[in-house]
């Protein structure tokens, strides 16, 4: 009878911990392979940079620029870490899928047959890709598609806007489109140039300026408080 009670005791506590591991297992299972969390659309500010003197995404990476420093986004931090020092005549810009500095000098001329500015595109290690001096009084916008568009830089200009063939160094007035359209009162609602609705986010302060990425899923906007606001659409996605 001592014997039959002992068995089944056993058995029991084999049962139990049979139970136990299975249930272990399962869950280690599942949490191996439970679908991973979507995490929604991001909106966040930097507060460590106010009224910068540039912003640009280069490919997922954001770049701003102020006092002849810039600096690259942690994205995962929400935080701004140091990447190159630059000349105050200096303004970052993407060339031929790199990251490149765009270079101008103004002078004041007498004539209208002297050169009033010397523009120059350079690699980040400093070396040379682009040089050549320009009647108009100008600076550089950004670079794409093989053209250096610039606008002009004199007191009370028309700001008339220009493009450069990198190629020929041929230059001509032209009309900038812009790649984004935003607007809206209660949200700010941004539509590609065909105004077709890419996303809207909550509004916060009138949008003085903004930088897109190529995929249009990362945006950064100042606005006019010369706060930076950063969007990201479906980051894990």
């Amino acid at each position: 009878m001592v014997d039959i009670k002992k068995t089944t005791i056993l058995k029991m506590f084999i049962f139990t911990s049979l139970l136990i591991l299975f249930l272990i297992s399962s869950l280690i299972f599942f949490k191996k392979n439970e679908l991973p969390i979507k995490e929604e659309n991001i909106l966040f500010h930097l507060y460590e940079i106010q009224n910068p003197d540039q912003i640009l995404w280069y490919k997922e990476e954001f770049f701003v620029t102020k006092d002849s420093k810039i600096k690259k986004l942690n994205i995962e931090k929400r935080t701004l870490e140091d990447f190159k020092a630059i000349k105050q005549n200096q303004i970052l810009g993407i060339y031929k899928d790199e990251l490149v500095l765009m270079e101008y000098e103004n002078y004041i001329i007498t004539t209208p047959e002297e050169n009033a500015t010397d523009i120059v595109i350079l690699n980040l290690e400093e070396e040379e890709i682009f040089s050549k001096s320009f009647h108009e009084t100008i600076k550089p916008l950004y670079i794409k598609d093989n053209f250096l568009f610039l606008i002009d830089n004199y007191l009370n200009s028309p700001e008339r806007t220009y493009r450069v063939n990198l190629e020929k160094g041929e230059i001509e007035f032209v009309k900038i489109e812009t790649q984004l359209i935003l607007e809206g009162d209660e949200k700010i609602e941004v539509l590609d140039k065909d105004n077709n609705l890419l996303f809207n986010i909550p509004k916060v302060n009138d949008i003085m300026s903004f930088s897109v990425n190529e995929n249009l899923d990362k945006i950064a906007l100042i606005d006019t408080q010369g706060t930076i606001w950063i969007f990201l659409k479906n980051p894990n996605n």
